[in-house]
């Protein structure tokens, strides 16, 4: 399944003080995150629609991100930065 939107290659999320909510960002906006492709960014946004969608706030802290086939605690340590829980 193609989607119309390259993923973004610009300035990093981070230089610009941008945090992504995992709960609600398309696979697309996902692909922003360093070291997040779109196998992975697709997978969190599976394991969301499977397991209740934005409704639940199903992530509401990195290590919830480790039930997503390939992130472990590591790449949710990495990724955590980049990450924004608005119910936290």
């Amino acid at each position: 399944m193609n989607s119309p939107v390259a993923p973004f290659t610009g300035s990093s999320n981070e230089s610009l003080g941008l945090r992504i909510d995992p709960n609600s960002a398309p696979w697309w906006e996902l692909t922003i995150i360093p070291g997040v492709g779109e196998v992975t960014a697709r997978r969190i946004v599976s394991f969301r629609s499977e397991n209740g969608g934005t409704v639940d706030r199903l992530f509401r802290r990195p290590a919830d991100l480790q039930g997503v086939h390939g992130i472990g605690p590591k790449t949710a340590a990495r990724i955590a930065p980049y990450l924004a829980f608005p119910d936290s």
